[in-house]
């Protein structure tokens, strides 16, 4: 499967394969992610761990990603954190 992407008048101005955007896109978040000096988790939209820097894999551990957050970090503050941002409210525990 590619995306492509055309001019107005048809001409194809771009072909992209859905792999090797989402592999530059993860290493876009990987580049971000590890220069942030404290531990980081990125949570997607269905509550699964997308991404950490290596600060909150020395913490949490490795092989995280793709695990919903709950069964993953199992640590009551640090939930109460994400379901209040989750819910819209400050992320204070």
């Amino acid at each position: 499967m590619q995306v492509i992407r055309r001019h107005s008048r048809g001409r194809v101005l771009r072909q992209t394969h859905p792999l090797k955007l989402v592999k530059k896109v993860l290493s876009v978040y990987s580049s971000i992610l590890n220069a942030v000096p404290i531990p980081l988790v990125l949570i997607g939209a269905d509550e699964r761990i997308v991404a950490l820097n290596e600060g909150a894999e020395r913490l949490f551990g490795g092989g995280l990603q793709t695990r919903h957050y709950i069964t993953a970090l199992r640590q009551p503050s640090l939930l109460d954190c994400i379901e209040n941002v989750h819910s819209g409210r400050s992320a204070s525990a």
